[in-house]
């Protein structure tokens, strides 16, 4: 688990650390989503970055991420972002890694 599901606001980027490792974890409506943290092309923190609609921008170069898929939707990254399954089970985030 890695938090209730009121500590991830709508439309907000969020980390979260699971043992030494943080995710990116992103609740659009009523879907939440988990990603690795770290943009492919140079490794900055994604939570960090702009999110609109359900893309993310990192902001050191301007990539950008579907925060649903991972797939880059404009570069320089050229590589997706991995995605972990999200379950949502009595009001407590859980991320599968």
């Amino acid at each position: 688990m890695v938090g209730a599901l009121s500590e991830f606001p709508p439309n907000h980027l969020r980390s979260v650390l699971v043992g030494d490792d943080e995710y990116l974890v992103v609740r659009l409506a009523e879907e939440v989503f988990g990603l690795s943290n770290r943009c492919t092309h140079m490794g900055c923190f994604l939570s960090e970055g702009r999110l609109q609609d359900h893309v993310v921008t990192c902001t050191c170069h301007g990539s950008k991420f579907d925060v649903r898929s991972g797939a880059v939707v404009d570069g320089p990254a050229e590589a997706s972002v991995p995605t972990y399954p999200v379950v949502i089970q009595a009001g407590k985030v859980h991320l599968t890694l």
